[in-house]
């Protein structure tokens, strides 16, 4: 059920490509503005504090929008990279997806080594935290409810 969740992507990066596409027409809309506003005010049309106003207000929309752009643009690359199975995971979790019982190399596949301490106490560190956190911070901008951080955070990895 997870891998089909996250698996579909394709609409989801038509969302981001189109939120990019908005963002980046409203960044050019602001500058745009912000050029006509000295004609204006050449013109007499504008006030010297009403353009010092308009224009302060125009470039500070724009640069909203352009840091809106990277947000989208940094959120859209983790989403890519977290469910398309571009990473050393995707391929080892559609190996062992549906695993009947605990092997070897399955082990092997997932886990670089445990440690097991005298007072009962075993440490896992698996070879691909990076990607399962990278996993998670996915799943939570999805909203959660797929599976929970801190359920991974009592696991030490």
């Amino acid at each position: 059920m997870l891998l089909e969740r996250l698996n579909q992507t394709q609409q989801t990066d038509g969302n981001f490509q189109k939120e990019i596409r908005e963002a980046e027409n409203r960044k050019k809309r602001a500058e745009k503005m912000s050029g006509f506003l000295y004609n204006d005010y050449a013109d007499g049309l504008l006030s010297e504090s009403d353009y010092l106003y308009a224009k302060k207000k125009y470039l500070k929309e724009a640069e909203s929008e352009g840091q809106r752009i990277l947000e989208l643009q940094e959120m859209e690359k983790r989403h890519r990279t977290g469910c398309s199975g571009e990473s050393r995971l995707g391929p080892l979790v559609q190996e062992y997806k549906d695993f009947g019982s605990l092997t070897e190399g399955i082990i092997h596949s997932f886990i670089s080594r445990v440690l097991v301490y005298s007072n009962e106490r075993l440490e896992i560190e698996f070879r691909f935290k990076d990607e399962f956190e990278e996993l998670l911070a996915v799943v939570e901008e999805r909203g959660g409810g797929i599976c929970r951080k801190e359920a991974w955070a009592g696991a030490d990895m």
